[in-house]
């Protein structure tokens, strides 16, 4: 063989293993085939509720201590203003962007396809507001009827509730992941209800007001299940979070007051 003819036989042998190499590296793929599950988004929403949660507890428990060092004699009326601002502005001791959506039309997540009994858009941050008294009002009378105390069992209960609903306006208004949306309205309803509950054991009229939160939130759940259903006719929406979806950033606590 000539001395051209050797190198070439040899250069296609080695991009022939080059190209067999590159294969077997190569992910396999099926066309059609769904992202796999993003379980590192299901890690994230665990732990920013958890480390909300903690933070709101650490918070009341050292409301708490303050009180106690200065035998501060605290009102009813702080206790009422002061869950009605974590009713409404709870998301600040977030790690993660959960920022509502926009009331009105031109918001992404009010373009979605919706029942024909969908609230229009101004009506949710009224309700909201509504609720918002309604814990503030309801909250106070558990304090006083669990010793004066901010640390206590019912009103951690609120505090693990509003950490659940700030990670859900996460998944559904930042991420806009409708089918883990719909997972995550059922864990909000289910701690709601807790919260009635054990509002209710401390003083039926704290479980009493907190009742029609329950409801509303019963009904979003209905809501939230019908938009999945219009929207998922092709079973395209996973109920379990995907991989190349959208996912929110971390942000550091206490530095978003308005969103």
């Amino acid at each position: 063989l000539k001395a051209s003819s050797f190198l070439n036989i040899v250069d296609t042998s080695l991009k022939l293993k080059s190209s067999r190499v590159d294969k077997a590296r190569a992910p396999a793929t099926v066309p059609g085939q769904k992202p796999g599950i993003d379980w590192g988004a299901l890690v994230r929403y665990v732990s920013a509720t958890s480390v909300q949660f903690g933070l709101l507890a650490s918070f009341l428990y050292g409301l708490d201590y303050v009180v106690a060092y200065y035998q501060a004699d605290i009102s009813t009326r702080f206790v009422a203003l002061l869950f009605g601002f974590l009713s409404l502005r709870s998301r600040m001791f977030s790690i993660m962007d959960n920022s509502r959506p926009k009331p009105n039309k031109h918001d992404p997540v009010f373009q979605r396809k919706k029942p024909w009994w969908t609230p229009p858009p101004l009506t949710f941050p009224i309700v909201w507001s509504g609720v918002a008294v309604l814990r503030a009002l309801s909250t106070t009378i558990a304090y006083v009827a669990s010793g004066e105390k901010f640390f206590s069992v019912p009103l951690l209960a609120m505090v693990a509730h509003l950490s659940i609903g700030d990670t859900w306006n996460t998944i559904n208004n930042v991420e806009k992941r409708m089918g883990t949306a719909l997972l995550g309205v059922l864990a909000v309803l289910g701690s709601a209800a807790a919260v009635a509950y054990t509002y209710y054991l401390t003083h039926p009229l704290a479980g009493a007001l907190l009742s029609p939160t329950v409801g509303w939130i019963a009904i979003a759940t209905l809501l939230i299940g019908e938009i999945y259903r219009l929207n998922n006719k092709d079973g395209s929406i996973s109920l379990l979070p995907r991989k190349g979806e959208a996912t929110a950033k971390w942000r550091v606590p206490f530095t978003s007051f308005t969103k």
